[in-house]
């Protein structure tokens, strides 16, 4: 409960509780951590954890997903989005990418 507590300060409890109950259904271990299954709370089917970490066709649900557990209203979320994708796709960009063969050694 402390490490939600501190995460609620932070502004990503929801966030964590959501990402450590996929990893619980994924790895199929609520039973394993009975007190940790019981802190996260509701944890999604296996079914519903593949869905959201399916990076395919399927990555359009993982970003709804995440905007469900933002500490902001899905109106400032979308605003976010909206405002920081030039600057996304820009650091995303190919030619701004480093290369293998362009890295100092060591």
């Amino acid at each position: 409960e402390d490490f939600f507590s501190q995460r609620k300060e932070e502004g990503c409890e929801a966030a964590c509780r959501g990402v450590i109950g996929i990893f619980l259904s994924i790895l199929s271990l609520e039973t394993e951590f009975p007190a940790l299954a019981a802190a996260v709370g509701d944890i999604p089917s296996f079914e519903e954890s593949l869905l959201v970490l399916d990076s395919g066709e399927g990555a359009g649900r993982a970003k709804l997903w995440a905007a469900g557990r933002m500490p902001v209203s899905p109106l400032t979320y979308a605003a976010w989005w909206a405002v920081s994708l030039p600057f996304r796709m820009a650091a995303s960009h190919p030619s701004l990418k480093r290369h293998a063969s362009t890295r100092a050694p060591g």
